[in-house]
Order: C-alpha cells, then sequence, then structure tokens
C-alpha cells in the first residue's frame, strides 16, 4: 500500500501486488475510488482467471468506485454482472438500491428497501441502508424512528447510537443526546470521548445537578485520555467555575472544584509549553522566514490569549 496514488500505473505492478492493494482497500474500508477502479479494472482485464471467486468481490469494489465517481453507467454493467451470477443475493438488492439512490431515483430505493426489511426484518444492513438515505435526504422523523426500532434490537451497535445522538443534537433534544450517550457508556465505559461528549451535553443542558455529571464525566474523561484530551480539561475548568460561582453548590463541592480548577491549569500550562517548543523546534526558520514569522506571529498571539484567561 505504500506509494500508492492516483498516479499509480497499474501496469507497473505484478498481480499480486494488485490483488494485495486491492484486498487492503476492502478490508479498511476504504474506497479510494480512482485508484480501485483503476488497478480493479486492470486485475479484471488482464488477471480475471487468476482472480477466481474472488472477481465478483472486485466487481462490487469497482461498483462503488463507480457510483463515487459518478459513472453510473459503467455501475450498471458491473452491478448486472453481479446479478447474473448471484440472482438471489439480498447483498445485490442493497446494490441496486443505491444506485437507484446515485440516480435520484429515491421512491424506487425507499420501496426496494422496505420490501426487503418485510422479507427479513433482521436485515441490519439493508435497516442501516434506509436509514442512511433517510438522513441523507433530510428526513429527520424518519430516520429517528429508523434508529429507534433498530437499536432495539441492536442494543450494543455503537455506531447507531452516535447516529442517533448526533441527529438528536441536530435538533437540540439534548435529553434524548444525553440518554444515547449514557448507553454508550454502558457499552464502553473506557471510551474517553463518550464521557467527554456526555459530560458537554449535560453541561449544556444546565443546572446544579447536571453541572455536577458534568464535571465528574470530564474528570474521568480527562483520566482515561491519559490528561491528553485538552477538551475534556478545558471543559472541566469551565464547569467548574461555573459550579463555584452558583448558589446551592456545598461548601465541599466548592473545594473539589478550585483543587480541579488548578490541578488542570497545570496540566494545560504544560502541554501549551510543549507545544511552543515543539512548533518552534520544527519551524523551517532557514529556509522560509516569512512562514517563519507567520508562525512566530501565531504563537505569539496564542500566548496572548492563554495570558488573558483566568483559569
Amino acid at each position: 500500500m505504500e506509494g500508492l496514488s492516483s498516479s499509480t500505473e497499474p501496469s507497473d505492478m505484478s498481480f499480486a501486488e494488485l490483488r494485495k492493494s486491492l484486498r487492503k482497500f476492502r478490508e479498511n474500508g476504504t474506497r479510494n475510488a480512482q485508484l480501485s477502479y483503476k488497478l480493479g479494472k486492470y486485475a479484471c482485464d488482464n488477471f480475471s482467471g487468476k482472480l477466481g471467486n474472488e472477481v465478483w468481490d472486485v466487481y462490487e469494489q469497482m461498483f462503488f468506485a463507480c457510483i463515487d465517481l459518478g459513472i453510473n453507467d459503467v455501475a450498471l454493467s458491473y452491478l448486472r454482472q453481479i446479478k447474473e451470477q448471484f440472482p438471489e443475493s439480498k447483498r445485490v438488492y442493497r446494490l441496486i438500491g443505491i444506485l437507484h439512490e446515485a440516480d435520484g431515483e429515491l421512491a424506487e430505493a425507499e420501496e426496494l428497501y422496505k420490501e426487503m426489511l418485510q422479507e427479513n426484518p433482521g436485515d441490519a444492513a439493508m435497516s442501516k441502508r434506509l436509514i442512511s438515505m433517510y438522513k441523507c435526504n433530510g428526513k429527520t422523523v424518519e430516520a429517528v424512528k429508523m434508529l429507534v426500532s433498530y437499536l432495539e434490537t441492536y442494543k450494543c451497535d455503537h455506531e447507531s447510537w452516535l447516529e442517533l445522538a448526533e441527529i438528536y443534537l441536530s435538533e437540540y433534544e439534548y435529553e434524548k443526546a444525553a440518554f444515547c450517550y449514557e448507553e454508550l457508556i454502558l457499552i464502553s465505559p473506557s471510551n474517553y470521548l463518550y464521557h467527554q461528549r456526555y459530560a458537554e451535553v449535560r453541561f449544556t443542558i444546565g443546572g446544579a445537578d447536571n453541572f455536577l455529571i458534568s464535571k465528574m464525566h470530564y474528570c474521568q474523561a480527562a483520566r482515561l485520555s491519559g490528561n491528553s484530551s485538552n477538551r475534556a480539561l478545558l471543559g472541566l475548568v469551565t464547569v467548574c467555575e461555573t459550579l463555584k460561582g452558583l448558589k446551592g453548590v456545598t461548601a465541599e463541592d466548592k473545594v473539589s472544584c478550585f483543587k480541579l480548577v488548578q490541578w488542570a491549569k497545570e496540566k494545560l500550562t504544560v502541554k501549551y509549553e510543549k507545544s511552543k517548543v515543539e512548533v518552534s523546534d520544527t519551524g523551517p526558520k532557514k529556509n522560509s522566514p516569512k512562514l517563519t514569522d507567520h508562525i512566530d506571529s501565531g504563537l505569539e498571539t496564542v500566548c496572548a490569549i492563554l495570558d488573558s484567561v483566568k483559569l
């Protein structure tokens, strides 16, 4: 995979290199449409016999590459060959739906997906395809309804919980988004990003109780990230400063907030000083004076802003 680019010529590669590259793209979920199409077409035109049954995986790969490149008529030619080989495959019907979407035939795609789901309600891939189509075309209500129904069956699908949380946030449904992040934390309690996002949502909702929950999860996010998350540290400072000025917050909580602010300030100061040194050391001082001046000016501006913030 190293050294491959859109300018790579497949004729300069051996069959083994071609197959390995195409497999890597599929395994990693990397579309890289232009290169995938170029390598795949050359492999199929010159080594179809050597590919064996893997040729159908390459055809599907090229189908998606064509969709990405906007050459839907070529995508259709590959789809016809796949369908001829696998006429009853549900996976093929999903590809037909995707081509309908690419052609702007959304009603036909929706009808096909719903028909497939009636035959097999447990088809997770088909459900996700329909959800994706709803979301991309602004049908938020339909997307949420489908996601909620899907998650009743697939409760541990963290990608779908994230998708649902994102939709709720875009609609300012913060309590519902918070519920999604609670589920994500239950699924993966050691993922600091889930704690961080949950803390942000609770802080946005506001109120002493939510601020205290936010503080706790910012602390957890900072700890789980090894104190590497600036967002968690800055969030912790913000929520603690807010709590210190609230009525009804116990003296014990205020003392805790004061200590946490000092601790977070120390961590951030060390990180900022380290960053300044790294940028100064790696700046191309000799080769590009103008760029160096720009970097130095940016550093001075950032430092001035930091110095003005009373953490």
